[in-house]
């Protein structure tokens, strides 16, 4: 009596399963009324896109001004990540990034009165989104740090050891408030959507 792997239901993401997300996601977004559908789409696709700019620029001033006050670090330890955003910054990659923030925000201020009464939700999910994208990239960060940790290990090189041990403690020390936060929004904004 053993049941095969196709008698039983297997989740599928078709029309069905997404109409039954916007019916039950829009409401709460955006006010529901005729051709409504594909504004709160484009909005919540415009968000995402917001995000994904706010942090590359976030990214590439946290590495610039790091590079300024930390001068000696950045050029030895994070040679890479300089030399990356130094390959950003001579791209159009900073334009199309502040220009997406501009039109963005324009767009927001265009439907500013449907979204008068929900700017709170579209903040949560902003910051949620923002947040998710935060607490990835200290996971990658921490990935690379062990590395240098074992490297330095392996090699028997003790202040290399001790000097990434400092940073993995910060990184620590900033990922707790962020983690934190990113738990607080998300039950909030479930909070609210109830």
């Amino acid at each position: 009596m053993t049941a095969s792997i196709h008698s039983e239901k297997r989740f599928q993401f078709n029309r069905q399963l997404w109409n039954r997300f916007v019916e039950i996601a829009q409401p709460y977004f955006y006010p529901v009324m005729p051709g409504s559908t594909r504004t709160f789409l484009g909005l919540l696709a415009m968000t995402l896109i917001s995000v994904v700019a706010f942090t590359f620029c976030l990214t590439v001033g946290l590495t610039l001004a790091g590079q300024v006050i930390f001068p000696e670090f950045f050029s030895e330890l994070a040679a890479q990540l300089v030399e990356r955003i130094n390959h950003l910054m001579g791209s159009p990659a900073p334009v199309v990034a502040i220009a997406t923030l501009l039109i963005n925000s324009f767009i927001i201020f265009c439907f500013r009165n449907p979204l008068k009464e929900r700017w709170k939700q579209w903040s949560f999910l902003a910051c949620l989104l923002f947040l998710s994208f935060a607490v990835n990239g200290m996971n990658v960060a921490i990935s690379y740090v062990f590395r240098f940790l074992e490297n330095a290990l392996n090699q028997k090189e003790e202040a290399v050891f001790w000097q990434f041990l400092w940073i993995y403690a910060g990184i620590i020390i900033l990922a707790v408030p962020v983690v934190i936060t990113y738990r607080y929004i998300r039950l909030k904004l479930a909070l609210y959507w109830r």
